[in-house]
């Protein structure tokens, strides 16, 4: 199937999702006005569910922004272009290490594995060494 076929037919999927999306949220809409209607009047009903509404975009566009990472970049200071140095070094050393290990994986395809089992075996047999572990991706 080619390319553009499916990057159309994805488009699509997604213009029916997004269609799904508006249906479910209106029915959320209107499930909360009519749960707030029985506790108030229409009208105050009415403003509650806009506001629930409003509260959920600004929640929405707040995330957005947050994840977008806010456009505006600050000059980095020294320590951190010394500290970008530390960086490109770890990543020059890291690179060199995955080199070995892939070199090393072709010739014995099995040591993956092998490897993996025995520290599953290891985690699973040392309450200490989970406790590190934990403590560490704290």
């Amino acid at each position: 199937m080619p390319v553009a076929v499916r990057v159309g037919i994805a488009i699509l999927m997604i213009l029916i999702a997004l269609v799904i999306l508006v249906a479910g949220i209106g029915m959320l809409g209107a499930a909360i006005y009519l749960a707030v209607t029985t506790v108030a009047p229409p009208a105050t009903a009415a403003l509650v569910t806009g506001l629930a509404a409003l509260a959920a975009a600004i929640v929405f566009a707040a995330s957005a922004a947050l994840i977008a990472g806010g456009g505006r970049r600050r000059r980095p200071r020294r320590d951190e272009k010394e500290a970008a140095l530390g960086n490109d070094a770890a990543a020059e050393l890291g690179r060199l290490a995955g080199a070995r290990v892939h070199a090393a994986l072709r010739t014995r395809p099995w040591v993956g594995p092998a490897v993996a089992l025995a520290a599953g075996f290891a985690y699973g047999a040392s309450p200490a060494l989970r406790r590190l572990l934990r403590d560490r991706l704290r």
